[in-house]
């Protein structure tokens, strides 16, 4: 994540190393930074490179000056890759709209797969108190913030109807002091890591992601499998995983006042319905079986 330029050159220097002495035959890269560079030294190489999106991320929705420039640079560079695979149809269409050239090598794969077998479904067990569950990177634009003031709210006005569980590492100092301070006294069980996430989601009633914007998100896919309710917010990445009113809730307004009163929805639930917002996630997952996603992506190597 960092912007340290001799940290970015040391990168560059090692790769460039690889793809000088070893014999490639594809290149498959993931997340952005090392999209950037592979594509960055591709100018010189033209390797058999594939690219995977997997999410517009920080880069796009940051204000900074010099991370927007960045990811216009990045942009123009992903022409120098073969095949451009985005994870939801919006990146799909958003890459076009910044680079024209990009249309004819983008391809369309929602996510990276999931093991249906390994993520089966777990009943809820509703004889536990209501838990909400976030599994995410301790970073202002997964929506953390909103969940904190949220759950807070909630459990000023109904004390005893539910617990809150925030799960993820925090990497930004500045954020992390604001974090801790704001979850500090309150209620709200932290957990910095996790053994088993799979464990962590089967204990949970409904998994809530807030977040700014995803590629596909793999907790949410996860809980899908898992056959949790969601709810989540209205952007791409998130929504794609959400039918609102049939496996839970969509947050149009990405706020704690609008996140409190879905709070407050799925609390009147009653088992029934929750149990079929249950079974309809794990019938949803189904189409994100890594099965199909792995053959997909063979395909593109072929």
């Amino acid at each position: 994540r960092s912007l340290n330029p001799f940290n970015a050159f040391f990168i560059i220097y090692k790769l460039n190393k690889f793809f000088r002495v070893t014999e490639i035959k594809v290149i498959m890269s993931y997340t952005f930074k090392c999209n950037f560079f592979n594509c960055l030294l591709n100018i010189f190489y033209k390797k058999n490179l594939i690219v995977n999106v997997t999410g517009m991320g920080e880069m796009y929705l940051s204000k900074n000056i010099l991370k927007k420039f960045i990811f216009n640079i990045y942009c123009l560079l992903l022409s120098k890759a073969n095949f451009i695979i985005c994870q939801n149809i919006d990146d799909k269409n958003f890459l076009i709209s910044k680079n024209y050239k990009l249309k004819n090598k983008l391809l369309l794969i929602p996510g990276s797969g999931i093991d249906l077998n390994f993520f089966n479904f777990q009943k809820i067990d509703f004889t536990r108190k209501i838990n909400f569950l976030i599994v995410a990177r301790i970073i202002k634009e997964k929506g953390i913030l909103e969940f904190i003031d949220a759950a807070k709210s909630f459990i000023k006005k109904y004390p005893d109807k539910a617990t809150f569980t925030i799960i993820g590492n925090t990497y930004n100092d500045k954020f992390k002091r604001l974090f801790l301070a704001k979850i500090r006294d309150s209620q709200i069980k932290y957990l910095s890591f996790s053994h088993s996430i799979k464990n962590e989601i089967s204990k949970s009633t409904c998994c809530v992601l807030p977040s700014y914007r995803e590629g596909l998100s793999r907790f949410l896919l996860e809980s899908l499998a898992l056959g949790r309710p969601i709810i989540a917010s209205n952007v791409p990445g998130c929504r794609d995983l959400v039918k609102d009113n049939y496996n839970g809730f969509l947050l149009n307004d990405i706020n704690s006042t609008q996140l409190l009163i879905l709070f407050e929805r799925f609390i009147k639930l009653s088992n029934k319905k929750i149990r079929e917002y249950s079974n309809f996630s794990r019938k949803f997952s189904y189409q994100f079986d890594e099965k199909i996603i792995n053959k997909e992506i063979i395909n593109i190597f072929r």
